[in-house]
Parts: C-alpha cells; sequence; structure tokens
C-alpha cells in the first residue's frame, strides 16, 4: 500500500510577551514542524533572537506554505515587524482560526 506524501508545510508558533508603550512584542519561544521532512524546531530565546528567526527560516526552505493557528493576526506581523527579511513572508498562507 502506497502511503500519500505529507505537504510541505512550515508550521509555525510562537510565544511571546506583548510590548509596552513603544516597545515591540518580545518573543521568548519559537516552534515549528516541518511535516515532511519530519523535522522539529523549538527555541527559547534568551538574547539571540535573530538566529533563532534565520533558523526557522532555514527550516521553511522548500516548504510550500506557512501553517498556523491564528497566525495571520499574531505570528506573522510579529515577524514581519521583527525580521521582514525573512523568505518564509513570501510562501501562502493557511491559518486554521480562520476555517
Amino acid at each position: 500500500m502506497l502511503s500519500s506524501p505529507q505537504p510541505k508545510s512550515l508550521i509555525i508558533d510562537l510565544e511571546v510577551v506583548p510590548g509596552k508603550a513603544n516597545q515591540p512584542d518580545r518573543i521568548f519561544m519559537v516552534g515549528a514542524l516541518r511535516t515532511d521532512t519530519e523535522e522539529e524546531f523549538e527555541r527559547k530565546v534568551d538574547k539571540d533572537l535573530s538566529s533563532a528567526l534565520e533558523a526557522l527560516d532555514s527550516l521553511g526552505l522548500g516548504a510550500n506554505f506557512v501553517l498556523g493557528h491564528n497566525i495571520i493576526d499574531h505570528d506573522l506581523p510579529i515577524l514581519q515587524a521583527q525580521a521582514a527579511h525573512l523568505a518564509l513572508h513570501q510562501l501562502p498562507v493557511i491559518d486554521t482560526s480562520r476555517y
């Protein structure tokens, strides 16, 4: 019996502390999963946010879309504000909170 291939999705979840006044939201945990390769990424962010986000972006190379819950209104705007250069911003998005 043939198994169907897994979609090439990058599932993302950010944990943040909301910013105050003119301070941006602070990302303190980044989690991700590639369903097709079964690669997992989880990193607590203390100081080097850029390194964590570059690793997240590398995990997304070859993905066909980004998937997450409330990703359009939460995760992606935070990523866009703090790392607009990430290639994952070019991928189509599926937000499970909208279905």
